[in-house]
């Protein structure tokens, strides 16, 4: 009868060790666990901060062609004479400006900081036209130097949008800003 007293004890030390070395195996397999879904979050989040980063630069690309879309009409505007032709670039100066008020708005909402185009960036604009407009004040001359703005910002446009495209990702700014260049670029192509 000892001897049967004994077994159950001796399988009872048994089934506990081996019930030490089952929560041991939990445990390291539980900690195993927990560190890959740690490295799996530290992806997404990198990723996640690449995308708002890439997000973010996307808006100030599309941002600074707005504002540069309206320094260069400010400061075409006064070479021109012809009524039309002001009234055109005042047009496209409030279209301009009508996007990147909704820009600051939606960036404002969403925690991105934009920022404006640097004073000695529009003194070079402005140097820059003034040397380019000294013999000539034509229509088709301020035309020509829009519609050679109006190209870089197409460029620079559709280097967002495919970069967007490569990440799977779309920004309807980038959109409205290509739409508002391509028919800026046609209206100012019946003044050359």
């Amino acid at each position: 009868m000892t001897e049967q007293v004994k077994e159950p004890k001796a399988q009872q030390l048994n089934n506990q060790g081996k019930s030490k070395d089952h929560q041991q195996e939990n445990q390291q397999d539980c900690q195993s666990r927990n560190q890959k879904l740690q490295q799996i979050i530290k992806e997404c989040e990198e990723e996640i901060s690449a995308m708002a980063q890439t997000a973010e630069s996307c808006m100030q690309e599309i941002y600074r062609n707005a504002k540069v879309g309206m320094s260069s009409i400010e400061i075409l505007r006064p070479f021109s004479e012809d009524k039309g032709f002001r009234n055109l670039l005042m047009r496209q100066y409030s279209e301009y400006n009508g996007l990147a008020k909704e820009m600051e708005i939606y960036c404002a909402n969403h925690n991105i900081e934009l920022k404006s185009n640097s004073m000695f960036s529009k003194i070079m604009m402005f140097i820059t036209t003034a040397i380019n407009t000294l013999k000539d004040k034509s229509n088709s001359k301020l035309s020509e130097i829009m519609i050679q703005g109006i190209n870089m910002g197409i460029i620079s446009i559709t280097k967002v949008q495919n970069h967007l495209s490569d990440t799977n990702s779309h920004n309807h700014f980038a959109d409205k800003m290509m739409m508002l260049l391509q028919q800026n670029l046609e209206d100012l192509k019946l003044f050359l």
